[in-house]
Formats: C-alpha cells, sequence, structure tokens
C-alpha cells in the first residue's frame, strides 16, 4: 500500500508540472474558444478542486493499473503509459463526438496524441515510483 501511494504522489507532481506547461500551451485557448462557442456547456474557468481531484484519480488509475501490469521502470512505465493513456483517451474523445456537440473531430485527435505524450511521462513518473519504493526482496 505503502508503494502505491507514495508513487500516486510522485505521479501527481509529474502530472501537476507537465499540465503547468501543456495547459498554458494548449489547453487553456481550447478551453477559453469551447467555452466561448458552448457557453451554456463549458466554464469559463475552470473548478480547480474538480481538476486536482480528477488528476489524482488519474495518477491512482495509472498507479494501480502499471503496478499490475508489473511495470518497476521509467522506460517500460514510458511506453506502457503511452499507449494505456492514448487508449484510454481515445475512448473518451470518441465517446464525446457521439454524444455533444462541444468537441470536433480535430480537437480529439490532437488531445489523444497530447495524451499519449502525456501518458508516456506520467507511466515514466509511475515506472520510477514503483521501482523506487517496492519493498527490496
Amino acid at each position: 500500500m505503502k508503494k502505491i501511494l507514495l508513487t500516486t504522489v510522485v505521479v501527481v507532481i509529474a502530472g501537476f508540472v507537465m499540465f503547468t506547461v501543456g495547459g498554458a500551451l494548449y489547453y487553456m485557448d481550447a478551453m477559453a474558444s469551447m467555452a466561448e462557442a458552448f457557453p451554456e456547456a463549458m466554464k469559463a474557468e475552470p473548478d480547480m478542486t474538480m481538476g486536482l481531484l480528477n488528476m489524482v484519480v488519474i495518477a491512482l488509475l495509472t498507479t494501480l493499473s502499471l503496478d499490475r501490469m508489473g511495470v518497476t521502470s521509467a522506460a517500460s512505465g514510458a511506453k506502457t503509459g503511452a499507449w494505456f493513456m492514448g487508449l484510454l483517451f481515445l475512448a473518451f474523445n470518441t465517446q464525446t463526438l457521439a454524444m455533444y456537440n462541444t468537441m470536433d473531430l480535430n480537437f480529439a485527435i490532437l488531445d489523444t496524441v497530447i495524451s499519449v505524450l502525456m501518458g508516456a511521462v506520467l507511466g515514466a513518473a509511475c515506472g520510477f515510483g514503483l521501482g523506487k519504493f517496492s519493498p527490496k526482496s
């Protein structure tokens, strides 16, 4: 349990740093455009409490999943995290495209590609943590 909690903290920190940079570069402008186009559906400013909770949930999901997959290094974590997050957000984005008018295909494709890159970083942090905090035999 200690390994899972400590690794989750490492992944949250990596996610926070990554989203601070990535969010500023891409997502904030995209969200502002969506809020303008869909004022009733999108918040002008994100709810940071829910955003932080989301980051913790994604970190825990990543940590539990990669631990079950036997990931114990940054390199294997990066590879596994890339396909894991890519597929997870491809599923989310295609579901959103199917159900709502708030996202266009270009955003969904770019978001999925960015999710692959973010997944590689989160997976590397996770693999590092799982290897570092695993009990020594």
